[in-house]
């Protein structure tokens, strides 16, 4: 007959053991990489939070209207990393050479009487930069300007290859003294010249340009875009359009000083000369619109006037000396 045996086998304390120190040391690793993921997680908030706390000081005239009184702002200069904000109905004076590095929002007013040159960004919404007769401003950087922007008698404003100017809302420059342009200058508003410019940019109009000085096309693209873009040379006004720069006009160009033509016009809306239009020697007019002479347009020597298939309308005096290509009326 047979008998049932039993071993004595630990089969439990031996397959037990194991699980039980795998799982433990799953739960010592467990709690071990979440402990370093929130440590990681912490610094990363902190580092972020510090950036934020670091990169701003706003202009309270505390003390006086002085930029450069540390006093005046809420954490120190501006500086790089250390953006300026300027409140509205405040006037910061820079009475000082200045470097901007940094970002300058103003809602306020800026008052320029010194040489100051930006290779950040100066965002002026709805404020004022006002250059004095003692100041200069070179932009080697970018300038959103949405408010008022005046250069005075003696003063300067250059900007520089690489440089954008751009106004993001309606604008508004008087330039009393000396604008040099490279780069790209955005006009989207009103620009009245009583002094002199030079421009070798690129220029997209989408307001109004009423010239009343003297203008210089030296090189580049001035382009009256469409909707509405007015430029206007005044009575006594010079413009001049260089070789090698070109005037391409969409919208009305009138013409009540001098004009005079050494690089190319492209008119596909409307000229209208009151006053004395001279297209000089490799000059290349051609319009493929309107063109209505009250005054004295001169087509001289070595110059070139194309008219295709438009109108040309001619109540003044019209002298050519040299050729006319006519695909039109």
């Amino acid at each position: 007959m047979r008998q049932k045996v039993s071993f004595p086998v630990r089969v439990d304390a031996i397959s037990t053991t194991p699980y039980l120190l795998i799982q433990n040391q799953f739960r010592m690793n467990k709690h071990y990489f979440m402990s370093k993921i929130y440590t990681l997680t912490t610094g990363v908030f902190a580092l972020f939070l510090a950036v934020g706390l670091q990169a701003q000081t706003s202009f309270g005239a505390f003390v006086d209207n002085n930029w450069s009184n540390p006093s005046n702002w809420t954490n120190g200069l501006p500086a790089a990393g250390n953006d300026a904000t300027i409140g509205g109905g405040l006037t910061a004076e820079i009475n000082q050479t200045l470097l901007i590095d940094f970002q300058v929002t103003s809602y306020g007013n800026i008052a320029v009487n010194a040489a100051v040159t930006n290779q950040g960004t100066i965002n002026n919404f709805f404020g004022s930069i006002q250059i004095s007769g003692t100041g200069s401003l070179t932009n080697l950087g970018t300038m959103d300007n949405r408010g008022a922007l005046t250069i005075a008698a003696g003063a300067t404003f250059t900007q520089s290859e690489g440089a954008t100017f751009q106004p993001d809302g309606s604008s508004n420059i008087t330039n009393d003294g000396s604008l040099t342009i490279f780069g790209v200058f955005n006009l989207n508003g009103t620009l009245t010249n009583n002094g002199t410019i030079s421009a070798n940019a690129t220029i997209p109009n989408q307001g109004t340009v009423q010239n009343n000085g003297t203008f210089d096309l030296n090189g580049g693209q001035f382009k009256n875009t469409h909707g509405g873009a007015v430029f206007t040379n005044a009575t006594g006004a010079g413009f001049q359009i260089k070789p090698g720069a070109n005037f391409t006009n969409y919208g009305t160009t009138t013409n009540d000083g001098t004009t005079t033509n050494n690089g190319t016009v492209d008119n596909f809306k409307y000229i209208i000369n009151n006053g004395l239009l001279n297209n000089n020697n490799g000059g290349v007019l051609t319009t493929s619109f309107s063109v209505v002479n009250n005054g004295t347009f001169n087509n001289n020597n070595n110059a070139e006037l194309n008219i295709n298939f438009t109108d040309f309308d001619n109540y003044g005096t019209f002298n050519n000396n040299f050729q006319i290509n006519n695909a039109g009326n």
